[in-house]
């Protein structure tokens, strides 16, 4: 005990020395293994412990915004500071970012101001997509209970460590435990390619100077639910996506005396969100007067004459459909689409988007009754059916 007392004395004497001479408060950092702390005292403070977290982030592509996984959060204190006060924090692996790639090896030495970039994978729980995006991680020193130097240091990267104190010529009082800040940058939340819910483990060990194992496991379980109002959009395969032409498909029945179409419009759903929304809400209209039709009626018009006589019009009805079952859609009424998160998605590429997304398939089959062409005025007939797609994802 004599001979670790001496060396404090050293160590205070010559710090306290050196401020006389410089007028000046120091910090300072031991940078080598000082196990003779570790007979100076009982320890005593709060302790490692595990920690765990769940964060979740709902954002959208157009205006994404950090996460803050922790901040500052303290590793636990010991009297003694060459425990916890000299720990540092390393990954699993220094190359796999499943659960996150950084150093897996503690330094002992310190750079003020610079942070530790984590590579982690984050899996988008539709498709199976993987991104690997890059947080950013710093630790810092402080004080349980604080001294009269700065509660708590400037930040060094999570592995470095050392054993850093303060004297002001009176008195030399050290650091006994460490902090963890770790945040994903907006920028990085950009740089996922498609909307979706974004998932990812990180996790991180504790780990004391000179000790194999860790003293602490610290794990975030990350949900980026991400939104892409800009990009949602109804998929017509096949047909131009400008002005998609639909023939009715007529056609003689019968003796020749009557005529009746069919056409299925192959049709897939994107939210912006691939596919992970609880619910979608389509409308179909004719974007004509209603008045003298049924509402499950949609028509198409004599080129150049009113829709009001039946002799200038084609009747049809359209069916969605979804989830095992055709559903007969009302001409300008929204049908809501149930636990599409659930439902089989088609992977699709849609322009603007630099991944395939999934989309959720409606397929609409448009049908018209048989009737006698006789009673029609002859010429061209067309019309426009509108979709328009609704969803929480696509909210202003």
């Amino acid at each position: 005990m004599a001979q670790h007392s001496s060396l404090l004395y050293f160590l205070r004497r010559f710090s306290g020395q050196f401020l006389r001479r410089h007028h000046a408060a120091l910090l300072w950092a031991l940078l080598l293994i000082f196990s003779p702390f570790t007979a100076l005292q009982a320890s005593t403070g709060t302790g490692a412990m595990d920690n765990t977290i769940n964060p979740l982030l709902h954002t959208d592509k157009s205006v994404p915004v950090a996460l803050t996984l922790w901040n500052q959060a303290r590793g636990g204190s010991d009297s003694n500071p060459a425990m916890r006060g000299t720990d540092g924090w390393v990954c699993l692996s220094n190359t796999n970012p499943r659960h996150g790639a950084c150093a897996t090896d503690l330094e002992w030495r310190y750079a003020w101001g610079e942070s530790s970039v984590i590579k982690l994978a984050f899996t988008e729980q539709r498709s199976g997509m993987v991104a690997v995006l890059e947080l950013r991680a710093q630790s810092a020193f402080y004080a349980d209970p604080p001294h009269h130097c700065a509660p708590i240091s400037r930040a060094i990267p999570v592995n470095h460590v050392s054993l850093l104190g303060c004297d002001d010529g009176l008195a030399v009082k050290y650091y006994n435990g460490k902090v963890l800040s770790v945040s994903l940058d907006a920028a990085q939340v950009a740089r996922l390619p498609v909307g979706g819910r974004w998932q990812a483990e990180l996790i991180l060990h504790q780990r004391a100077w000179g000790a194999a194992a860790s003293v602490a496991t610290w794990r975030a379980c990350i949900t980026l639910e991400i939104t892409d109002k800009d990009n949602g959009a109804i998929y017509l395969p096949g047909r131009d996506p400008t002005r998609p032409l639909v023939r009715l498909g007529l056609h003689p029945i019968g003796h020749g005396d009557l005529v009746a179409g069919q056409q299925v419009i192959d049709t897939c759903l994107y939210d912006g969100y691939n596919a992970n929304s609880p619910w979608l809400s389509v409308t179909l209209s004719d974007l004509l007067p209603t008045a003298g039709r049924s509402a499950e009626t949609f028509s198409v018009v004599h080129h150049g004459h009113s829709p009001a006589s039946t002799s200038n019009r084609i009747d049809y009805r359209v069916a969605l459909g979804y989830g095992g079952r055709q559903q007969v859609m009302r001409n300008g009424q929204p049908l809501r689409l149930t636990a599409t998160d659930r439902e089989p998605v088609h992977s699709v590429t849609l322009p603007g988007i630099p991944q395939p997304v999934a989309c959720v398939p409606a397929p609409l089959t448009l049908t018209v009754a048989p009737f006698n062409p006789s009673i029609k005025n002859p010429g061209h007939y067309e019309g426009t059916l509108r979709i328009m797609l609704a969803a929480e994802s696509l909210a202003p």
